[in-house]
């Protein structure tokens, strides 16, 4: 039997730290000794957004955090209007679309991306906007990958 070198991971550690091309690297468990092996990445190094739309005006969803990229990985958009509704997701404030979302008229709409789209800098927020629309609210949550 071969003893494995193994580092412990808490819940909010910052990330471990980059290895050398061909370095040694260690196997990451948690406290019960499982071995953490995610799709996107630990808990820790997750972040949800919420935001409630009401008018044209763009909205920050998620506050850009030095050192930190963002990554998409899934958008809701739940439309209490009467009217369908075209969202345009940026990540940053300002910049160009990312990707857009449609809401019908009264639905909701789920985009759960294959794989997160890439923030393309860090310390930039990530950013919703509609048109401008009267007696419309859109509840807006979102799911983010920090990767640093």
């Amino acid at each position: 039997m071969r003893e494995v070198q193994a580092k412990l991971i808490a819940t909010g550690r910052s990330a471990p730290d980059a290895v050398a091309n061909q370095g040694q690297i260690e196997a990451l468990f948690d406290s019960m000794g499982r071995q953490v092996m995610a799709p996107h990445q630990m808990r820790g190094f997750l972040a949800t957004a919420y935001v409630a739309l009401a008018n044209g005006t763009e909205t920050s969803l998620l506050a850009g955090v030095a050192g930190e990229y963002h990554d998409l990985l899934s958008i809701t958009a739940a439309n209490t209007s009467g009217a369908a509704i075209a969202l345009t997701i940026r990540e940053s404030t300002g910049g160009s679309t990312t990707t857009s979302i449609y809401a019908a008229a009264s639905a909701t709409t789920t985009i759960n991306f294959p794989a997160p789209i890439p923030q393309s800098a860090t310390d930039a927020a990530w950013t919703v906007d509609m048109g401008d629309f009267s007696n419309t609210t859109v509840n807006i949550t979102a799911l983010f990958v920090k990767n640093v």
